[in-house]
């Protein structure tokens, strides 16, 4: 994104005019000017998911919920967490991004999710 910054305002510029990149000097000395900055590796959602998770789907979840916390009396010794943890089969690369220092989760939107799954729950 520098490299074009700079290509498109004619700007000179050290940067590979064959990789048509920055470089990793350039990116240390511009996280070095610019401390609340860092590289972290971004979570990979869906667009599925991200679709999936709407006020409509938020407000069915409550309409089963509620009535089952009102069979239960809301009983803390009746009700039980359970967590679930996706593993995927096919290993990926991703690659870091630059965020805000103190974020606590950074996300990338990714096309599909491929390969198998196998699902474990605790």
């Amino acid at each position: 994104m520098a490299f074009q910054l700079a290509f498109m305002n004619g700007l000179n510029h050290p940067f590979s005019k064959n990789d048509e990149a920055a470089g990793q000097k350039w990116l240390h000395s511009f996280l070095r000017r610019h401390q609340e900055l860092s590289l972290r590796k971004p979570q990979s959602t869906s667009m599925a998911r991200i679709r999936g998770f709407n006020q409509e789907n938020v407000i069915k979840f409550f309409d089963i919920y509620e009535p089952l916390m009102n069979i239960i009396n809301h009983s803390l010794n009746r009700l039980y967490n359970c967590d679930e943890r996706d593993l995927t089969v096919i290993q990926h690369k991703v690659n870091k991004l630059v965020s805000l220092k103190g974020k606590r989760q950074v996300g990338t939107v990714s096309s599909a999710e491929r390969g198998s799954l196998v699902t474990g729950v605790t």
